[in-house]
C-alpha cells in the first residue's frame, strides 16, 4: 500500500515529462507534454499566476493579486523548449499596458493543469486498513532522523495511524515524539500532556476503566486536533481489556452513501450539535459547535467527518430534520462498528493516529488489585503535520507530492 500511494507518484510519467509544444488558441494556450498528455490553459489564469519578480516575491508571496491582472490578456510571442514556456504578453486595452513577460517550467505547468484527469490524478482519498492488516511500525530510535520522521509521516498519512515501538517509559515522551514532527496544540482543557489513567474524580470519561466508544476529541472545537498521540508509559500484564480501537472515517462515509443514500445526503445535510459543558473542574469549560457529521466538497467527495457521541447535544435545526437525522444517526452508528481496528498496546508503545480522519476508543478494562493501564497523550496541528510532511518528502524525493485527504475539509 505505501507503494502504490507513494512510490505511485515518484514513478509516475507526468512529473518527468517534457512538453512537445505549445501554441495560443483564442483566450487560451494549448500545451502537449511528451507523454501524450495535452491542456488548454486559459490565459487569464497563466497571467494571474505569474511568477516574475514583479509578480512574486523571493518569500513566495504574492505581490499582485488576480484584480491586479489584466481582464483580458493576450499573447505576442511565445518561446518555447522541453522545460519551459516563456509568454511574452501582448499591450492593448483591458490586456497589459506595458511589456511583461512569464515563465513556467514543465513541472509548473503540469501541476497547473485543471482537466479532469489531472484533477482527479493530483489528490486521492487514501484506502481504508482492514481490521485485519497489521499496523505499521517504526522504531523510537528512527525518529533522529527526517527519513525516520517521513517514514512515521507516510505512514500515518495513508493508513490514517501507525505505532512507534520502544519508546522509553519516561513521563512527558509523548511530547518529545510529538514535536519531531510538530509543536503541540490545543493545550487548554488537558494541558500539553495528559494523562490518561483510572481517576476517582475524572475530568473525562476517558480516566475512568469503562469502555470508550468510538469518537473524535475536541469535536466541540471549530478545528479540532489532527494527530493524538497516546504512549504506553506503564500497561501492567495484570489488566485485563483495554484494547485501543479505531474507525477509518472516510471507508464508514462511503459504505452509508452506497447502502443510504438518503440517509448519508441527510447526514451532509442537518448540523449535529457538539458540546463540552463541565465547570466542576480547574478550567471550567462550556463549549459548543454545530456543523453535519459529513463535509463534502464541490464535487462531493468525502472531506470531513465529524463524531464524537460522547460530547452531543441537543440538535438546534427545524421540525422536518429531527426524524430523518436519528434514522440517519442510527443507520451510520452501525456502521462505524464495523470493520474496527483492535489491538493492545504494549508498554513502550506509543500509537499516532490522524484523529480527523480515525476515530478512536477503548475497550473496558480491569486492572486487578494492583495493574495499572496508563497512557500519556497530546495534540498536533492537522496544519502543522501536513507542512512537515510536505516539507520532508520535497526534500527527499523533489517532486510534488500527491495531496491524500486526511479530514481537514480540504479538496
Amino acid at each position: 500500500m505505501l507503494t502504490s500511494l507513494f512510490r505511485r507518484h515518484k514513478a509516475s510519467k507526468r512529473f518527468f515529462s517534457t512538453i512537445a509544444s505549445a501554441g495560443a488558441q483564442q483566450d487560451k494556450l494549448h500545451v502537449a507534454w511528451s507523454d501524450g498528455h495535452s491542456t488548454n490553459f486559459d490565459l487569464v489564469h497563466l497571467r494571474a499566476w505569474c511568477t516574475c519578480p514583479q509578480c512574486q516575491h523571493s518569500t513566495g508571496q504574492r505581490l499582485v493579486n488576480i484584480s491586479d491582472t489584466p481582464v483580458a490578456p493576450r499573447i505576442d510571442k511565445i518561446h518555447v523548449d522541453s522545460e519551459n514556456v516563456q509568454i511574452e504578453w501582448a499591450t492593448g486595452p483591458q490586456a497589459d499596458t506595458e511589456p511583461h513577460s512569464s515563465l513556467f517550467t514543465s513541472s509548473e505547468m503540469r501541476k497547473m493543469c485543471y482537466d479532469p484527469e489531472s484533477l482527479r490524478a493530483s489528490v486521492a482519498t487514501p484506502p481504508a486498513l482492514s481490521a485485519t492488516e497489521s499496523v505499521s511500525s517504526v522504531e523510537f530510535d528512527a525518529l533522529s532522523s527526517d527519513k525516520g520522521v517521513l517514514e512515521l509521516c507516510r505512514h500515518i498519512l495513508r493508513d490514517g495511524l501507525a505505532i512507534v515501538r520502544n519508546v522509553p517509559s519516561v513521563p512527558g515522551n509523548v511530547a518529545n515524539v510529538a514535536e519531531t514532527i510538530a509543536p503541540l496544540s490545543h493545550t487548554h482543557l488537558y494541558g500539553t500532556v495528559f494523562d490518561v489513567v483510572a481517576e476517582h474524580n475524572p475530568v473525562n470519561i476517558a480516566y475512568t476503566n469503562e469502555r470508550l466508544k468510538l469518537h473524535m476529541d475536541l469535536a466541540y472545537y471549530e478545528s479540532p486536533p489532527g494527530l493524538q498521540l497516546l504512549h504506553a508509559l506503564r500497561y501492567d500484564p495484570s489488566v485485563q481489556g483495554g484494547n485501543s480501537t479505531f474507525r477509518d472515517t472516510f471507508e464508514a462515509a462511503e459504505t452509508l452513501r452506497t447502502r443510504f443514500p438518503e440517509h448519508f445526503k441527510t447526514l451532509t445535510r442537518v448540523p449535529a450539535t457538539f458540546k463540552k459543558f463541565h465547570l466542576e473542574r480547574k478550567k471550567p469549560a462550556i463549549l459548543e459547535y454545530s456543523r453535519p457529521h459529513i463535509a463534502l466538497n464541490h464535487d462531493g467527495e468525502v472531506t470531513g467527518v465529524f463524531w464524537s457521541p460522547p460530547f452531543e447535544g441537543p440538535l438546534r435545526v427545524a421540525a422536518e430534520d429531527i426524524a430523518p437525522y436519528y434514522a440517519a444517526y442510527r443507520e451510520f452508528d452501525k456502521i462505524v462498528n464495523e470493520n474496527v481496528i483492535e489491538f493492545k498496546l504494549n508498554q513502550g508503545d506509543l500509537v499516532i493516529f490522524n484523529q480527523r480522519r480515525m476515530l478512536h476508543g477503548r475497550e473496558a478494562f480491569s486492572a486487578g488489585s494492583d495493574g495499572v493501564r496508563h497512557l500519556q497523550g497530546t495534540y498536533v496541528n492537522i496544519d502543522d503535520f501536513l507542512c512537515r510532511y510536505q516539507a520532508l518528502q520535497h526534500q527527499a524525493t523533489g517532486l510534488p507530492s500527491t495531496l491524500l485527504r486526511v479530514g481537514n475539509k480540504s479538496f
